[in-house]
């Protein structure tokens, strides 16, 4: 999703409170936002063939999330829209591989090496979310909590994980741990 009036970009990675962002955006930029059907999810290298200015003319931001807590949202994500019938587990093996399904890709995939002038971290929504709204300059809007009701049975992701499944997330998540300081 973009704004060439307003000059910005919002990369939105799956599974990262980016629907909750897309809902104020969405109100406040009616007139003038750009959001072709199936883009919700696109990376620089599609977003930037749309625009009207270089990409340094643009203010980009983008939602994260702990690529362990953010696998666990995914899968419950998967068993109870899709269906999905697999063990978690057996879920990050077969679909934790960063080519194997857009929706697993790391978050560097969204960003290909572009600069990222702001970030609103899932663990810290709220405090995060107001000060994006403040670069936006928007005024006078609803904290939204967009919830996709995936029936997830613990909140904590840890629970989901043993040594073996830690260190694989670790691994092909590794550039979202270092770059956004993550920890299991």
């Amino acid at each position: 999703m973009w704004d060439n009036k307003h000059k910005w970009i919002f990369l939105h990675p799956k599974k990262c409170a980016g629907s909750s962002i897309e809902i104020v955006l969405r109100e406040k930029f009616r007139n003038s936002i750009c959001e072709p059907d199936n883009s919700q999810h696109w990376s620089i290298k599609h977003i930037i063939t749309h625009l009207d200015k270089p990409l340094n003319d643009y203010f980009i931001f983008t939602c994260a999330r702990n690529p362990w807590d953010r696998m666990v949202s995914l899968y419950y994500h998967m068993v109870t829209h899709d269906n999905y019938t697999k063990n978690f587990k057996e879920f990050i093996r077969e679909r934790g591989h960063y080519h194997f399904r857009y929706e697993q890709m790391p978050l560097k995939f969204y960003f290909d090496n572009c600069d990222i002038n702001f970030v609103v971290k899932h663990e810290s929504f709220d405090t995060d979310f107001k000060q994006l709204m403040s670069l936006l300059n928007i005024q006078d809007y609803a904290i939204p909590h967009f919830a996709h009701n995936t029936n997830r049975p613990s909140k904590d992701y840890r629970s989901y994980y043993d040594k073996d499944d830690i260190d694989f997330i670790a691994y092909q998540f590794s550039w979202d741990i270092e770059h956004f300081n993550y920890r299991f």
